[in-house]
């Protein structure tokens, strides 16, 4: 198990790409029957094993991180939609609707870039509440986010 170390680039540290490590680490916790992914956990299990991957963060870390995937995760989700609106555009919004917005009939090569514009949204947002939940703070994740601003 490799660690989240050190605070490169200023006193806050590079925050890690949603869709790689640590946040896809199959762990499984006590009690647990089946191995889960280290954002699939519930908020007391992230806050148990958040020292394990960042050894020197301290909860101000770990808000920013939160903050930075939630960044993130609007971008993602923007990007996912304008891309979607632009297939609309191209290939129409008739037939049969499949997840994510996605229609039947566009073209695969249409379908993918938007499908992975979601997937990434969704890992950041996890992140997000990765961190957040490693902060210890007992407002809810939702109440947070309405608090700072965010809008996704």
């Amino acid at each position: 198990m490799a660690v989240v170390t050190g605070k490169p680039g200023g006193p806050f540290p590079s925050v890690p790409d949603a869709q790689g490590y640590p946040y896809t680490e199959r762990i499984r916790p006590p009690k647990y029957n089946r191995e889960m992914k280290l954002s699939s956990l519930d908020a007391s299990n992230q806050r148990r094993y958040a020292p394990r991957y960042f050894t020197d963060w301290d909860q101000d870390d770990h808000l920013y991180a939160a903050v930075q995937q939630l960044e993130r995760a609007a971008k993602l989700e923007e990007k996912h939609f304008h891309t979607a609106m632009k297939a609309v555009e191209r290939y129409g919004g008739q037939g049969a609707l499949i997840a994510g917005g996605l229609r039947d009939h566009w073209p695969e090569s249409v379908k993918q870039p938007i499908r992975e514009a979601s997937w990434a949204a969704s890992a950041a947002m996890a992140a997000a509440h990765f961190h957040y939940a490693a902060t210890s703070k007992r407002k809810p994740f939702r109440a947070w986010r309405e608090e700072i601003g965010a809008m996704w």
